[in-house]
């Protein structure tokens, strides 16, 4: 790939400290969205009502293509990756799905299905739960489309943006601990920029957002590829989503009421519980126990092409 021309070279933006460097590409977010915003969402929200979903909607996809246009030009103007979504973690080799890819997706699918699996099953067992199937004509298929869907589309874009990029970013800074801790909380905190009422509604589950993106970064370890992947991580929050929204938007799993919703998650959210925190805690000791076992160790500082 040909050098970029030295007026758009912006290096110097990279050797600022992490504090500045984080805000200048929140700002970059902000000041290129909210133009956008204003022919994307307004008119949305015009009909829906600010707090509609279809504006929810509407703001979320608008928002997050505006921030990976700003940290794939932060990556390639500044830290001038040839590749910058690669050097992020990103490595999708279309010729290799019975290969290295495949393996890499197969594993993290594997973890999240079997987790989600035993964790209802637990719960139906216990009475807690109950499990129930539709008797009458169901549209599966547009259930397992919008879950695939909704999967996918949320764990690329939060995956690429929290362990790729701000990871990345993290690790110029600091060691992989402090990155990986950092990391996790930022992540919770942004998924907890909603109207007041909300956030009291749902705090239970901020712990369990920390845990999350501490298992998700672990993850990234837990790959067949010698300098860490975010693909078993996009898989395993993908799958987890999908599986989530399927069974929720089916009805297939309805809460009995025999234990307090802090058992069992507040609103159905496994991530608000005090039985899904710890199954994934357990999730993540079996990630790290796997990962211990693989050839990939995060050096203390990147190279120039933003790898460890």
């Amino acid at each position: 790939m040909p050098s970029l021309p030295s007026r758009i070279r912006l290096p110097n933006l990279g050797q600022l400290s992490l504090g500045w460097r984080l805000l200048i590409v929140l700002a970059a977010v902000v000041v290129i969205w909210l133009p956008i915003a204003v022919v994307t969402v307004l008119p949305v929200a015009a009909v829906d009502g600010f707090d509609g979903n279809g504006t929810a909607i509407a703001a979320g996809v608008s928002l997050y293509a505006i921030l990976l246009l700003v940290i794939w030009g932060w990556g390639r103007l500044v830290r001038q990756y040839p590749e910058p979504l690669r050097a992020y973690g990103w490595h999708w080799a279309r010729k290799n799905w019975l290969g290295t890819t495949g393996r890499n997706l197969g594993l993290g699918i594997a973890i999240a299905i079997i987790s989600m699996g035993i964790f209802y099953a637990i719960e139906a067992l216990l009475g807690w739960v109950a499990i129930v199937f539709p008797t009458e004509p169901t549209p599966w298929h547009w259930f397992w489309l919008n879950g695939l869907l909704l999967g996918a589309g949320v764990a690329f874009l939060e995956e690429l943006v929290f362990r790729g990029w701000l990871w990345t970013e993290l690790r110029w800074s600091l060691g992989f601990k402090p990155t990986l801790w950092i990391s996790s909380v930022i992540f919770a905190v942004l998924h907890f920029l909603k109207p007041l009422d909300v956030i009291l509604a749902s705090w239970p589950q901020f712990p369990g957002l920390i845990l999350l993106g501490w298992v998700l970064g672990q993850g990234r370890h837990l790959g067949h590829h010698s300098k860490g992947t975010l693909t078993v991580p996009i898989a395993m929050h993908g799958a987890w989503v999908c599986a989530i929204t399927v069974s929720q938007s089916a009805g297939l799993v309805i809460a009995t009421g025999s234990v307090p919703q802090w058992l069992t998650g507040v609103g159905g959210n496994p991530l608000a519980g005090v039985f899904g925190f710890g199954l994934l805690a357990g999730v993540g000791g079996i990630v790290v126990a796997l990962s211990s076992r693989t050839n990939y160790r995060e050096k203390n500082t990147y190279s120039s092409d933003g790898v460890s």
